[in-house]
């Protein structure tokens, strides 16, 4: 079948974001281009209601105009693939399913190896360790989760965090996200990682999650106005919060919410134009 190539300009620190919000069951890949995100989907799914829905969803991210052109049939699990390789994210060695993992030559040097590996297949889910906000998270999560912790991951994605938490150690971890893709994606990374007796995932938005639930660390790797939406919430339900999904540029203006909120910034890092930051009640 021929497939539709959708060419949308925007920077490239937004394309994260707007795979996230565009990802659907009528998505078959996207392509990441230096100012251009593209997206495809089959010829017979096209119409124009669908372009006045994605058309919508960019508001605000796209930089111009959308490009549409008709392009010959192509094996995109293929081509996709092709581009995921294992990645090492501080003491986590992450890769997909097809890949083998890293060899002893690409192992912290001296002392112990105690690498914990996560087997990761994205699908059309957002949260990998090749994108810089997912990183961020993963680095710090040793130094926030202790054995026996019990995690929520709002905007679960992939549920890479989550998993990663309960091979930390967790007790057990609770995600939700509103993608129809997570709800799942996450669960079978989570039982290819051997974690999915501990791990639940709920469809929906924070309010899946229960005013009597407590949790010892929250998660949320989303993005900045559904996270100054939602921390608040997070902040009831656990002590210390990792907030990213945030450009550098957001900094200012979630600093400010979070001194609004009487809560204090206890760790904060940066990968290129990306920015985590750890929050607690004082």
């Amino acid at each position: 079948m021929a497939t539709i190539e959708l060419s949308i300009p925007a920077p490239d620190e937004v394309h994260e974001i707007l795979i996230a919000l565009l990802a659907d069951d009528e998505v078959v890949g996207f392509e990441q281009r230096t100012g251009v995100l593209a997206v495809f989907m089959d010829a017979g799914d096209w119409s124009h209601d669908r372009l006045e829905s994605l058309q919508f969803r960019c508001r605000g991210l796209a930089a111009g105009r959308i490009g549409i052109r008709r392009i010959a049939d192509r094996n995109w699990n293929e081509e996709w693939e092709a581009t995921i390789r294992p990645i090492r994210v501080g003491r986590f060695v992450v890769r997909p399913s097809w890949a083998k993992s890293l060899d002893v030559g690409n192992r912290p040097a001296g002392g112990p190896d105690d690498s914990i590996e996560l087997i990761i297949d994205p699908k059309m889910s957002f949260g990998t360790a090749w994108h810089e906000s997912t990183r961020l998270l993963l680095r710090s999560l040793p130094e926030r989760v202790s054995g026996g912790d019990r995690v929520l991951d709002a905007g679960t994605g992939t549920g890479i965090l989550a998993i990663a938490a309960l091979k930390l150690g967790a007790e057990r971890a609770v995600g939700f996200d509103i993608d129809v893709w997570s709800l799942a994606n996450a669960p079978e990374n989570a039982g290819v990682n051997g974690v999915h007796d501990r791990f639940e995932v709920r469809d929906g938005t924070l309010d899946v999650i229960r005013e009597s639930e407590r949790f010892d660390v929250a998660l949320a790797n989303i993005n900045r106005e559904a996270l100054l939406e939602m921390l608040p919430g997070l902040i009831k339900h656990a002590p210390v919060v990792g907030l990213s999904g945030l450009l550098v540029g957001d900094r200012p203006r979630m600093v400010a919410r979070v001194d609004e909120l009487g809560l204090v910034v206890i760790d904060e890092e940066e990968e290129g134009e990306w920015w985590s930051a750890w929050v607690a009640r004082p």
